[in-house]
């Protein structure tokens, strides 16, 4: 239709003239969308084409690689190289194929528990191993190429030693049930680890033990040898704890002289259960036998325990004699004479009377070595 202001003519080639750009987009159109398959077909395949270029030319694969910023080994890895076992995995396996051995050779473990990973360049593996005889180790076992093993785990500290002491108890007669306080001691020769320590027993009993771990990984234990009187002391109270006729508390604590090679020996003042007190000696000989006897009268000296029994014979001759008077205590007591059969003393007695006098006391021992003591008031 002709627009106002225009002749037919001119609106029939407008007409003409807008179906002719219509017809030269369509086939513009219809070309571009001939082509466009094969061009999107031959980009990919020259991509295609240049990797492939890449990943089989050797100087492209550094580019990759630098690309990638990552260190690639030259040789081919195989499928079991990409799937290696993490240490933790590699011990649990180890650990089960050890349980098989038990099949051939009854000397090795029926259980392992406890399991962990203590190196792992190569894998190396620690657990408590349980045994046919009823026995249990900390052991270390491995697996080097196919071939699997185990061996008892040597001590690197006192507590380490302390777990396979006590480990033993089940299958070893006398060996403790519990070790406190574990310290390390001097090393003999012949062993790498020693260590001492309270050691418990299943009756309740105690004593101080030496424990020792060999160059072979073998640990033995026996009670601990005496180096001092304080260590003979501790020794004999911890005995004590369950002998009713022991002391239990050692003080004053002093050497005995004596043979060389007779052992240990020592005076002190020792407490029983009910609360007596005396002077003793105590010993631990050649074969590390401990006990105690009367101190010798040479070794006697003026001191509480003397005091003390003085003291209780007043009390005691005061209860069965109204007219005795009991001494309470006795003040700055001193040696005045000794014999070899007769030790006497002096100080100032205070009496139930408020009074205070000076009194002579003495210890004294009859050729059969019965001893008696008394006192003499001014």
């Amino acid at each position: 239709m002709a627009q106002r202001g225009q002749s037919p003519l001119e609106a029939q080639q407008e007409l003409e003239a807008y179906r002719d750009r219509l017809a030269r987009e369509k086939s513009r159109q219809e070309m571009i969308r001939r082509l466009r398959w094969p061009l999107l077909c031959l980009v990919l395949g020259v991509i295609i084409a240049f990797l492939i270029f890449v990943l089989m030319s050797d100087r492209p694969k550094e580019w990759v690689d630098h690309l990638r910023n990552i260190d690639i080994v030259d040789s081919v890895k195989g499928p079991s190289e990409f799937f290696q076992p993490t240490p933790e995995e590699s011990c649990q396996s180890t650990s089960e194929n050890i349980l098989k051995m038990i099949r051939e050779d009854d000397r090795w473990p029926i259980q392992i528990t406890q399991i962990e990973v203590i190196e792992t360049d190569p894998v190396t593996c620690k657990g408590v191993a349980y045994f046919l005889d009823g026995s249990e180790d900390t052991i270390k076992f491995f697996d080097r190429s196919g071939r699997i093993g185990f061996d008892p785990l040597p001590s690197v500290t006192c507590g380490d030693l302390v777990e396979r002491v006590i480990r033993y108890s089940d299958t070893k007669s006398g060996w403790p049930v519990r070790v406190t306080d574990p310290r390390p001691i001097v090393t003999e020769p012949a062993d790498r680890l020693s260590c001492r320590g309270i050691a418990e027993h299943a009756d309740g009993s105690e004593e101080i033990i030496s424990m020792h771990e060999d160059a072979e990984v073998a640990v033995n234990i026996q009670r601990l040898r005496s180096e001092t009187c304080q260590d003979l002391g501790d020794q004999l109270a911890l005995i004590g704890k369950t002998k009713p006729t022991w002391p239990v508390k050692l003080e004053n604590l002093s050497p005995i002289s004596q043979e060389s090679g007779d052992g240990l020996s020592c005076k002190a003042t020792v407490t029983y259960q009910n609360g007596d007190i005396a002077a003793m000696e105590i010993y631990e000989d050649a074969s590390m036998s401990i006990g105690f006897r009367a101190l010798a009268l040479r070794e006697r000296e003026c001191d509480k325990t003397l005091t003390h029994a003085i003291i209780e014979m007043a009390k005691d001759n005061a209860s069965r004699d109204v007219s005795k008077r009991q001494i309470l205590k006795i003040y700055d007591p001193e040696e005045i004479s000794r014999t070899t059969h007769k030790l006497t003393c002096g100080g100032q007695a205070m009496f139930d009377t408020s009074e205070k006098e000076m009194i002579e006391f003495y210890v004294e021992e009859d050729k059969d070595g019965d001893r008696f003591i008394g006192f003499n008031a001014e």
